[in-house]
């Protein structure tokens, strides 16, 4: 019986706000249904981390200055220390000229993001993340098939002006691009669905090779660009 008189209850209840809903204008019935459709569109996705977090990225950057620092005088000794003589460090005496671009490419990114980073390490919401993600594999994409293009063209350039070019050196350089670019291009961690922060903590990651890469391709460009410069002392710029 309770039970009855229960069922009949809600009836008449919605009945009543049935025909409130009636007596509704068309903004307030427009905005009722808006409130719907945002409830029925979230349900189901199970709980989601809001936009507006933050992530310390500072760090990850001046490990990425300190490991460009190792692998710069991992070169250095190399070329001197073992006397390799792979002209590693330009042609022609442009020793300057051949490490200013790439140099200041890779430690003014990484500085720059550094101190971004730590001036707002807030960020935004998961869409927006995987935006920016998407965006970082489709420029280190388009890197990969440009290198490649002016690394091919670059090679028959050599032989055929005949430049006084290092090639060793040359594709020391560019295999150490591609190499660092192979880890902007693979998957090798998957973020935690509607976690913005596992995104976050991957784009920065990523962030680190893609500058390295950027900057070993400049390194072989100046390989080319030094030995086509008229020779001057060593020193010289």
């Amino acid at each position: 019986m309770a039970i009855l008189k229960q069922i009949i209850s809600d009836r008449d209840k919605t009945r009543t706000d049935l025909a409130e809903i009636r007596t509704w204008k068309d903004d307030r019935l427009a905005t009722a249904l808006a409130a719907l459709s945002a409830g029925t569109a979230t349900a189901g996705k199970g709980p989601q981390v809001e936009a507006g977090g933050e992530y310390q990225a500072s760090d990850v950057y001046f490990l990425g200055i300190l490991g460009w620092v190792v692998i710069w005088t991992t070169i250095w000794v190399i070329e001197f220390g073992a006397q390799a003589n792979l002209g590693l460090l330009g042609g022609r005496g442009h020793f300057l000229t051949f490490l200013l671009p790439p140099q200041a490419v890779a430690l003014l990114t990484l500085l720059w993001n550094a101190y971004h980073s730590w001036k707002n390490p807030k960020y935004g919401s998961y869409e927006t993340e995987e935006k920016v993600m998407v965006l970082v594999g489709r420029n280190a994409g388009l890197f990969f098939v440009g290198s490649s293009a002016v690394f091919v063209f670059a090679s028959f350039a050599i032989r055929d002006l005949g430049l006084p070019v290092s090639f060793s050196g040359f594709i020391i350089y560019e295999t150490l691009s591609i190499i660092c670019l192979s880890f902007v291009l693979l998957l090798y961690s998957i973020p935690h669905v509607r976690d913005p922060r596992d995104l976050v903590r991957l784009r920065h990651f990523k962030t680190i090779p893609f500058t390295y890469a950027v900057s070993f391709f400049l390194a072989g460009l100046m390989m080319v660009t030094t030995a086509a410069l008229p020779e001057i002392g060593i020193w010289g710029i």
